[in-house]
């Protein structure tokens, strides 16, 4: 009489088109990220971005992800992904990087690319993050990983999207040098674009004021109220049909009118 013996195995996963969004809620996307050391797929509604599930990052100190094989080159990617340290104020929380790793077999090939540190949040809600990966290898993974200060404090991620770099890129570094009734206002060019459109309002407000074609940079916006807190954000111009996502919001005081 023969016998038979059941074997399970597992398929190897194919990569994933671009974009691509994963926010933990399925079990079996996560079968496709590569946890190196401490990393977990989380279970607490009070901990994720939305709804349930999250990246949680916690049990060394030098916790370690590689995310997906996706069909299009490493260094044409952007991550986009919510994030925040389990404690705002307790250095042990320490730092998050986000880099690529040429081996996901061998964590010292990770490079780090961004970082942020635990007390570079004021509160510990989340915030979102955008990486481009513009001089990463062609075939890397991306990859996460939180240096924590002790084995016992957590830092989370959610919601994850990785897409094309787009041509035109959004301003940053935003700021303002605000009088009375005016303000002086800067950004760091990130494309080679010499026009933007700079949308602007009072924090109280609902809508803003668009300030099209402007072409210098810094912008001096004049007809402001005295002690007032404004808000503004810009959008790069790189061609006549191709404009930036907008910029991060900016928001900043005018000054007090002198009393006679």
């Amino acid at each position: 009489e023969s016998g038979y013996k059941t074997v399970s195995f597992t398929t190897l996963c194919d990569s994933y088109d671009i974009p691509y969004t994963y926010d933990f809620e399925t079990e079996a996307r996560f079968e496709c990220w590569t946890p190196i050391t401490g990393v977990t797929r989380g279970n607490s509604s009070s901990n994720a971005h939305n709804s349930t599930y999250y990246l949680r990052f916690a049990g060394t100190t030098s916790n370690l992800v590689a995310l997906p094989q996706f069909n299009e080159a490493t260094n044409n990617l952007r991550v986009e992904f919510w994030t925040r340290p389990e404690s705002n104020t307790n250095y042990s929380c320490g730092t998050f990087s986000v880099g690529y790793m040429t081996d996901i077999n061998d964590a010292s090939t990770f490079v780090e690319v961004a970082n942020y540190a635990y007390n570079d949040w004021s509160s510990n809600d989340y915030v979102k993050k955008t990486v481009d990966f513009t001089s990463a290898p062609a075939n890397a993974n991306i990859a996460f990983r939180h240096n924590a200060g002790s084995t016992s404090w957590y830092w989370f991620a959610d919601d994850v999207t990785v897409r094309e770099i787009p041509s035109c890129l959004a301003p940053t570094d935003l700021a303002a040098n605000a009088s009375t009734n005016s303000a002086e206002l800067s950004w760091t060019a990130n494309s080679d674009e010499t026009a933007w459109t700079v949308y602007y309002k009072k924090t109280t407000d609902e809508t803003y004021t668009e300030v099209a074609n402007v072409t210098t940079n810094p912008y001096t916006l004049n007809g402001l109220d005295a002690a007032t807190n404004y808000e503004f954000y810009v959008v790069a111009n790189c061609s006549a049909d191709d404009a930036s996502e907008a910029s991060d919001v900016f928001t900043f005081p005018t000054a007090c009118e002198v009393i006679d």
